[in-house]
């Protein structure tokens, strides 16, 4: 095999491993969702987090990210994991970092969406000072990411008001 079928192979195995490494990240993502939120909503558990402690949801995440990288690390120097394998790990990492990536690239939509879902009465599991703390939270994040109109309105609801759908339709 010459040098350029050499690449070619290498590339296509590369791909390969690729398709296969998000498609397994892909289902734990859904099942790891459902059992980190009773609310069927992406990064429920984190908003309540960051709400808990006055902190952005990135720095939740990352939170998260550092735990997975201690253990991936712990196994590169020989330590066996107990609770989850490698790839486990590995996926948790990748699909944290999509998440941090996410909100760092449109934080004022994830926290209109919030703002939607908490109008929608989305959380009735949650106490009362659960949802008060969440919405002090939301209300500072969106002054500081100018996610609000002049007159103090999230112009996402307007819009979606009139749509012909309700959020959970929307896949």
């Amino acid at each position: 095999m010459n040098h350029a079928d050499q690449r070619k192979h290498v590339l296509t195995f590369f791909g390969l491993a690729q398709k296969k490494f998000w498609a397994n990240g892909l289902t734990l993502v859904r099942l790891k969702g459902e059992d980190y939120s009773p609310e069927p909503i992406a990064m429920t558990e984190a908003f309540f987090a960051a709400a808990d402690i006055s902190v952005d949801v990135p720095q939740i995440l990352w939170v998260h990210v550092r735990k997975h990288m201690s253990a991936i690390a712990n196994y590169m120097h020989g330590t066996p994991l107990n609770s989850e394998d490698i790839r486990s790990r590995l996926l948790d990492v990748a699909n944290y970092m999509a998440l941090i990536d996410s909100y760092i690239a449109d934080p004022t939509r994830w926290l209109r969406y919030l703002d939607l879902l908490i109008q929608g009465s989305e959380f009735p599991n949650r106490s009362e000072d659960e949802m008060f703390r969440l919405r002090e939270w939301l209300a500072r994040q969106m002054k500081k990411h100018n996610a609000v109109d002049g007159d103090g309105t999230n112009p996402l609801t307007a819009v979606l008001d009139k749509a012909d759908f309700y959020v959970g339709d929307i896949d």
